[in-house]
């Protein structure tokens, strides 16, 4: 595969906009780790939400994705989900559990 101009434009380009998209996605969920990571307790959607200046839907699909992969335990108070870090997070995805911490470090809040 060649580097030229294509149709496309300019491939440099491309991969700026392509970098700005990943980006943005990850910083959210960098955030969200972050606060669970470095606090102790549970924590609520809204609670996040109001802590680190994001979205409750955004926080909310964040929490949602860090738990469906094991990075996280839900409780169950009725009518709220709360969420702390598991204590077998390691273990369960030890890649994304790097990821998340390596993120964290490069992402300025």
């Amino acid at each position: 595969m060649s580097y030229e101009k294509t149709s496309m434009g300019d491939p440099t380009l491309y991969r700026h906009i392509v970098a700005s998209c990943i980006q943005e996605e990850a910083e959210p969920l960098a955030v969200v780790w972050r606060v669970l990571r470095d606090t102790s307790g549970v924590w609520t959607n809204r609670a996040i939400a109001k802590q680190t200046g994001l979205s409750v839907r955004k926080v909310r699909a964040q929490t949602r994705y860090l738990w469906k992969i094991g990075m996280l335990e839900r409780q169950e108070t009725f009518p709220l989900s709360a969420y702390r870090v598991s204590s077998q997070a390691e273990q369960h995805n030890l890649p994304v559990y790097q990821y998340l911490n390596r993120l964290v470090a490069i992402t300025v809040i």
